[in-house]
Order: C-alpha cells, then structure tokens, then sequence
C-alpha cells in the first residue's frame, strides 16, 4: 500500500522506441497535453480520461498503452528532442556496453584490480564526499574463499576436511 501510485502502476515502464528503449514519462497535466501535441493528438489533451491526477490514475492503463504506442515510431535521438522540447521527463534505457562511452554514466564507473581476475569496472559509489572518499576495501570472494568462515560462524565444525564429520554441527 506504499508508494507513490504512479510508479507503482504496472504499465510504468520502459517502453521500446523505433531503436532500443526508453522510458517516456508525462507526469504533469501540462506533459500529458504536450505529449498527445507532440505526438499529432492534441485531441486526447481534452479528453476527460488524462484530465487530471484522478481521472488519469483510473486510466492508468490507457495512457500508458497509448504512450507504448507512439513510442515505438521515433528513435530514442529523436524522443530526446521531443521531450526536451516540451520538458517531459525522459531517459533512454542505457545498453551496459555503451554505459562506459556515455558521459553521463561514464563517471560513474570505477576500475578496480582484482588480485587473481585482473583489471574489471564497476559502478562507482552513489555519493562522494571531498574529504573522506569512498574505496574498494575488498573484491569479491573467489568460488569457496570464505566457506570455512562462514561454517564456523553457523557453529559448523570445519575442522576435518577430509571427510568424516567434516560439515557436520560441533557438539
């Protein structure tokens, strides 16, 4: 029951453009009328059903099938344009591989070294502060790195590994 309405809808989601994906999102009653202009239907900017919050939070559905709709006729350069230019919230849905040439995403990558797996990136921490900056402390565990601790913390008595009671609840 929490949450805002809106996002929790089922149909809000990415939707996908004549070129990947994309998420499209008209929130105020100013987007929503500016997207059926921006879309050749300034019609359905008076219609009764996109009105406001009430009217479009029973119509949930409808608005984002019609949205899903349009999407698919544009490319995502070109929902950009249209979307900056009525000032409608939107973001391309990023592929992994381009995150790293992005130069929104790119700052956002760290390159760490792995002791045994060599030179690998990854998301960089989501705050950053001057005096007291974030680092990498550990990298993740090899296959089995931390098993023995692990079986001692849960009580299990490791101390046999060659069988036996190995694995087995210390008495």
């Amino acid at each position: 029951p929490t949450g805002f309405n809106r996002s929790m809808a089922e149909p809000h989601r990415a939707v996908r453009t004549k070129d990947g994906w994309a998420c499209i999102l008209p929130y105020t009653d100013r987007n929503i009328a500016d997207f059926f202009r921006a879309v050749d239907q300034p019609e359905l900017a008076a219609d009764e059903r996109f009105q406001d919050p009430a009217q479009r939070a029973r119509n949930y559905s409808t608005l984002y099938a019609l949205i899903e709709d349009h999407a698919v006729l544009h490319t995502n350069a070109e929902w950009q344009e249209i979307c900056g230019r009525f000032s409608i919230p939107f973001a391309p849905v990023q592929e992994l591989d381009h995150a790293v040439d992005n130069p929104y995403f790119a700052p956002m990558l760290t390159v760490a070294e792995h002791p045994t797996e060599g030179t690998y990136r990854q998301v960089g921490f989501p705050v950053r502060f001057s005096a007291t900056p974030a680092t990498v402390r550990e990298h993740c565990p090899t296959l089995g790195q931390h098993t023995a601790e692990v079986l001692a913390e849960l009580g299990f008595d490791n101390s046999n590994s060659s069988g036996g009671d190995a694995g087995r609840p210390a008495p």
